[in-house]
């Protein structure tokens, strides 16, 4: 009863913080918006810790007798979390909030949007891969250190003048490195994260399962 509650009381939070792209008019700053970003991508990270500290995560060795491959296997684990779906809906649904905004252009909220998505779900899949590498070392309950260092590094990055470290994040805003600059650099930097995390689950991580 109290995970469900939990569960719900996270999605609620996540869709108030969204909400202040409609009710502050600076939200979609560069400053701004990368601290909401930091902050929704946190709990994310909660709700995902609430079903590992509840002992109702779905680890890999659920699945130790079915040959799937890793792509298959992560989408599996996200489409299950929790129930059927849900977190497909918390990553997609709540910033479709951006839209309703009325201080900036559509083509800019698709963009806002688009990286929001992103973000949400790399903060979910390197945190899953995170998790697994730490099972696999026999480490798991290590995860638990990463709540209170985020929680800790919020208030005290958003009172220093180095926002930067907002977007050096990887929970949280490294993604949305293209709204500092179109160079090429910050593009590339978001998709070769990506790449190399998928990769380090299809060489490594995926591999030390099946074996």
């Amino acid at each position: 009863m109290i995970r469900h509650i939990i569960q719900i009381a996270i999605a609620v939070v996540i869709l108030s913080v969204y909400s202040i792209f409609i009710l502050a008019e600076d939200a979609f700053q560069s400053k701004n918006y990368i601290l909401i970003s930091n902050l929704i991508s946190f709990f994310y990270i909660l709700a995902i810790i609430v079903e590992i500290s509840n002992n109702h995560y779905i680890r890999k060795s659920h699945f130790k007798a079915f040959p799937i491959t890793h792509k298959g296997l992560i989408l599996k684990r996200i489409n299950l979390f929790y129930k059927k779906y849900y977190l497909w809906k918390l990553i997609c649904i709540p910033p479709i909030i951006i839209f309703f905004s009325s201080s900036i252009p559509v083509e800019e909220k698709f963009l806002f949007y688009l990286l929001s998505i992103c973000q949400n779900f790399f903060t979910i899949y390197l945190l899953i891969t995170l998790f697994d590498f730490f099972e696999i070392r026999d480490y798991e309950r290590h995860i638990y250190v990463l709540l209170p260092l985020l929680g800790a590094s919020l208030p005290f990055i958003r009172n220093s003048d180095f926002t930067l470290l907002f977007f050096i994040n990887p929970f949280g805003g490294i993604i949305n490195l293209p709204l500092l600059s179109s160079n090429i650099f910050y593009i590339i930097i978001p998709m070769a994260l990506f790449v190399s995390v998928y990769l380090f689950n299809t060489l490594y991580l995926h591999k030390q399962w099946v074996n």
